[in-house]
């Protein structure tokens, strides 16, 4: 790790290592990100179509 920090260095790169629970918080925040459309989800819907998605496993 010491020689990849060395070579991103010399390349003028930034470079740091993030523990994997950044690494899921950051993805998570992308994925909510991308996923926000501003319209409005019934509940109910939502919830019944994750039911049915479920029975078919």
């Amino acid at each position: 790790m010491k020689q990849i920090k060395e070579l991103a260095k010399a390349l003028g790169v930034e470079f740091s290592i993030i523990k994997d629970e950044l690494a899921e918080d950051l993805a998570l925040a992308n994925a909510i990100e991308s996923g926000k459309t501003g319209e409005y989800v019934d509940l109910a819907n939502f919830l019944g179509e994750l039911k049915n998605e479920n029975s078919d496993r």
